[in-house]
């Protein structure tokens, strides 16, 4: 006779029909999109923001996403096991859009807005290092207390490294700064990821002056960059309500692509 140790390869007991659908999540309901993600080991995505006109976009795919994912499963007793946690960490500013985001859609469509929040989970980071804290040691405890389906958002993950005024910081001030915390900021980055093994993980950042490069994309199995350059005469003839996006999209696959879609704004 043996013994064990439980804590070493602890077992899970998981649905096969879950984690089949987890895989083929359709994230942004954009086909051209979503049929180049790929989420069948490390279920994480990185969405960086390259354009000063694309917030109010970003603010309606993390509102989607949160109604999504309480919408996962058809059952109610299933939609309450579903929790995302939403980590604001550009200082709070983030939640109010999202949450009018939420009303407008509630509005539009009829979903039950009270039911959506009750499965939304938010903290807000008011500096970087109180952000290191929340990723590193206090989500990880804080998750081990749920059982539950999480999917976890963070939003704005370099806004608090930065300087507060940005109009006074130059480009070669902003790169000191992601430098100077490089070994947090990687170690923030590692835990997400190593999250993702079992949790929807999903990031987004801005980084207009391209500072951070590749060096937090490539340790993500998905990226997609909205960017910046594009036809502005093609934009002209559009709606008004309607937003011309050029994304590249990337998987640990190789699978890349560079296109533009129409979207709704």
């Amino acid at each position: 006779m043996y013994s064990i140790s439980k804590r070493a390869h602890p077992i899970q007991f998981v649905n096969a029909f879950d984690i089949l659908r987890e895989q083929k999540r359709k994230l942004f309901g954009m086909p051209e999109i979503d049929n180049l993600l790929n989420f069948s080991d490390k279920k994480n995505i990185c969405i960086v923001n390259r354009s000063t006109k694309y917030h109010n976009f970003l603010y309606s795919l993390f509102t989607q996403f949160c109604i999504d994912f309480y919408c996962f499963s058809n059952i109610d007793d299933l939609k309450r096991k579903n929790k995302t946690i939403l980590i604001d960490a550009g200082s709070g500013n983030n939640l109010g859009y999202i949450h009018q985001n939420l009303i407008e859609k509630s509005i539009k469509t009829g979903f039950k807005i009270d039911k959506v929040l009750d499965n939304i989970i938010i903290v807000r980071a008011f500096t970087f290092y109180q952000f290191a804290n929340i990723i590193i040691n206090e989500l990880p405890q804080f998750m081990n207390s749920l059982d539950r389906n999480i999917q976890i958002i963070v939003i704005d993950l370099l806004d608090t490294l930065f300087k507060t005024n940005r109009k006074r910081n130059s480009e070669f001030n902003l790169k000191k700064d992601f430098d100077e915390n490089a070994k947090i900021l990687d170690e923030i980055v590692n835990n997400l990821i190593s999250i993702s093994d079992k949790h929807f993980v999903i990031v987004s950042y801005n980084d207009i002056k391209n500072i951070a490069i590749g060096s937090i994309t490539s340790k993500f199995k998905n990226t997609v960059n909205l960017n910046e350059n594009y036809d502005i005469s093609k934009e002209r003839e559009q709606d008004k309500n309607n937003m011309q996006l050029q994304l590249e999209i990337k998987s640990i696959n190789n699978i890349a692509k560079d296109f533009h879609v129409i979207k709704e704004g």
